[in-house]
């Protein structure tokens, strides 16, 4: 009876431990993904956005201000819950002082390689550049034939994402 109880508990102890672990893994993962080395983890978003030699810094969860005056906003913060054809899809708005869209760049994401292409080839991330967000917001985009979900997801992240833009800047 002694050896089941003894056996009982270490089980217990090891479920204990493994879920715990697990959920500390989760809470350290992202603590440590968003407190990793900035500039490694925005680099290819700032290339895609043409400011590979500017100067920016995290001011906010989810804003980087670069030293050009121009913010750069992650959907996440505001469009975490629009998704694709297969999950959320992050993108960052680069919007300068004047509240003109000065580009949309795409964050890793989980869609479909061929069917994203698709999207990033037709050039609808560009479509609302040079727009105020105010423009941008009441624009009408087309979805791109062939990645209709994934088109679908990039046009409903960018509406939401310049509405929560908008409300900030209130």
């Amino acid at each position: 009876m002694k050896k089941t109880k003894k056996l009982t508990c270490v089980i217990a102890i090891m479920t204990l431990v493994t879920f715990t672990a697990g959920t500390i893994e989760d809470v350290l993962g992202n603590s440590l993904a968003d407190s990793q080395d900035e500039g490694s983890t925005m680099k290819p978003v700032m290339s895609q956005l043409g400011f590979e030699d500017t100067v920016y810094k995290n001011t906010a969860d989810g804003v980087w201000r670069l030293d050009n005056g121009v913010a750069v906003y992650s959907s996440s913060r505001y469009a975490g819950d629009v998704k694709g054809f297969r999950g959320e899809v992050p993108l960052f708005i680069a919007v300068d002082q004047n509240n003109i869209i000065v580009g949309i760049a795409a964050g890793e994401n989980r869609e479909t390689p061929d069917y994203w292409n698709f999207v990033v080839n037709s050039g609808l991330l560009q479509k609302w550049n040079g727009m105020t967000l105010d423009a941008a917001l009441h624009s009408e985009a087309d979805v791109v034939s062939g990645a209709t979900s994934s088109s679908t997801g990039v046009i409903n992240t960018v509406r939401k994402t310049i509405s929560g833009i908008k409300d900030n800047l209130k």
